[in-house]
């Protein structure tokens, strides 16, 4: 409805209904009990309006023809598998900023990743506090020979080091020889990116932001670099249970014409109108 996929409810409320969140109580104590009358307040705030937000999201909705679009979305938690804990070593982490990857690298990737989310649940910490997603990067792209080469950088401060140093180079080791499953939907292992894959990861990348550019839709709602780089990889065989961009309103909106694309079905062009790419 013309919002970003990650929009705060302060800024929905204030974007929406033109109401205020106060930030009185953002830094207290909640695990201190009880709770005082203010953050009892401050709690109540985060509710007080989510039947009027509802509604109006619901408005907007109409009045662009997305209705369906919302409730096939909703229809996904209903499904109470999602909120089963998964084995990290069977999905692709999500981490900001990893780009194009070689083989040996998406290894390391996974692996550093999976050991960051088992520490997290262990120490109940958000990921980021264990292993940032810069940090993964710079680890991934430029590996280490040795636990020693491992040097303090920006997410990866000297204490937390010298605390993980040998986990995370067991990790990294774990990459690099491979010792990791197949991925449950089998994305990305077992087919080798060509010399044309990094072009067509821009070209889809490019694809799927500018179709979205113009329908006022954050690209992030369609998917995130790594799930398009799986379906440019996997195009050839490619179909809507390993791919959410190929289900519901994402195949409808854009996903069955990237995939065209992809395969060599279709083709795509700039918009004269509006200067935003389409597919022809």
């Amino acid at each position: 409805i013309g919002l970003s996929s990650t929009v705060s409810l302060r800024d929905l409320l204030k974007t929406l209904l033109r109401v205020r969140l106060a930030k009185t109580e953002t830094q207290s104590d909640w695990v201190a009990r009880p709770l005082s009358d203010a953050q009892i307040e401050y709690a109540e705030d985060d509710v007080r309006n989510s039947v009027n937000l509802m509604l109006k999201i619901m408005e907007r909705a109409d009045r662009l023809g997305r209705r369906e679009w919302i409730a096939d979305e909703m229809t996904y938690y209903d499904n109470a598998s999602i909120y089963e804990e998964r084995d990290p070593d069977a999905e692709m982490p999500r981490v900001r900023g990893s780009g194009a990857l070689t083989h040996q690298q998406r290894n390391v990737l996974r692996a550093l990743g999976a050991w960051r989310e088992r520490s997290a649940r262990r120490r109940n910490l958000p990921r980021n506090f264990v292993l940032s997603d810069d940090a993964i990067v710079s680890l991934t792209k430029r590996l280490p020979k040795t636990a020693d080469d491992i040097k303090p950088m920006k997410g990866l401060p000297e204490k937390s080091l010298q605390r993980n140093r040998a986990k995370i180079w067991e990790a990294i080791e774990r990459g690099i020889n491979g010792d990791l499953p197949e991925l449950s939907l089998g994305r990305l292992n077992g087919i080798q990116p060509d010399d044309g894959y990094e072009a067509r990861v821009d070209l889809a990348l490019a694809f799927v932001k500018g179709t979205c550019l113009a329908a006022k839709i954050d690209p992030q709602l369609i998917g995130n670099r790594a799930e398009i780089s799986a379906l440019v990889l996997d195009a050839e065989r490619a179909d809507p249970e390993r791919h959410r961009v190929l289900r519901g309103w994402r195949a409808d909106f854009c996903g069955n014409a990237l995939l065209a694309l992809m395969k060599g079905e279709g083709a795509v062009r700039v918009n004269p109108k509006d200067g935003f790419p389409e597919a022809k």
